[in-house]
């Protein structure tokens, strides 16, 4: 697969479908574009289709285009991130994340099944040109709270004090070799903790969410103890200069305060 590349300026996307036409008891399927918006400093498309359920196996494709000159292609896969009702099956939608970057006002068209490979109930709303989406708000990480529970373990709390949330793809299974919290004692890395381990509801996504790492460090003697949300620099930032907080922590009453 090759990669999506950073683009700016007047977007074209086309989504090819292939699989076989279906007509089985709901009819045809009707795919159309439900919205085209940004999540967590990504475009993101909306597909929604009204009509029957869509061929068994069926494979989807994207082709970009940029101020007309064509771009990398990137497929889609099912399911997507999010959606409503049931997609496959006709009366519902599927959310994808791509990984374009939108920081300014771009014109976006989607054109569904440009190549006609599946058999529609209507092949004349497969197409919206220029539709406009403004840049993305995006979240800000920061640590809100770094301090000990009554057991001396590490305990961290993220906010997102940003004017956006986070893209979804930070809990993917494919972000699990990143780090969502790093902890170092003393300045040594000792652990490294994707947000679908500690965060598997999402509080930290929306604005003003927040989450807490309860770890399983346990601290013995009085430590210096740093905690980097996003350490490897996964998630675009509003502020990517305020993700860390550091503490002298010790077991017992008297803490000293964060630094």
């Amino acid at each position: 697969m090759k990669k999506l590349i950073p683009v700016y300026g007047l977007v074209a996307v086309a989504l090819a479908l292939t699989g076989a036409a279906c007509s089985g008891p709901g009819g045809l399927p009707d795919l159309y574009v439900e919205n085209v918006g940004c999540e967590g400093g990504n475009l993101v498309l909306t597909i929604g289709n009204k009509g029957g359920p869509l061929p068994s196996g069926w494979q989807a494709a994207a082709a970009l285009s940029v101020d007309g000159s064509s771009q990398d292609i990137f497929p889609l896969t099912m399911p997507g991130v999010a959606g409503t009702g049931n997609f496959e099956k006709g009366a519902g939608t599927v959310k994808y994340l791509t990984t374009l970057r939108i920081s300014q006002i771009a014109g976006i068209s989607v054109d569904l099944d440009y190549s006609h490979e599946v058999e529609e109930a209507d092949e004349t709303n497969n197409v919206v040109r220029s539709w406009h989406v403004e840049p993305c708000d995006l979240p800000d990480l920061v640590i809100e709270d770094l301090s000990l529970d009554e057991d001396c373990l590490v305990r961290v709390t993220v906010k997102n004090v940003g004017e956006g949330s986070i893209g979804e793809p930070a809990w993917s299974y494919e972000f699990l070799d990143f780090c969502g919290v790093s902890i170092y004692i003393d300045g040594q890395e000792v652990a490294c903790i994707p947000f679908l381990s500690f965060d598997s509801q999402r509080g930290a996504k929306p604005v003003g969410g927040s989450a807490v790492l309860q770890s399983k460090i346990r601290i013995t003697k009085e430590s210096v103890v740093l905690a980097v949300v996003d350490s490897t620099q996964v998630i675009l930032e509003a502020n990517e200069m305020n993700n860390r907080a550091s503490a002298t922590l010790r077991c017992g009453p008297g803490e000293a305060p964060r630094n």
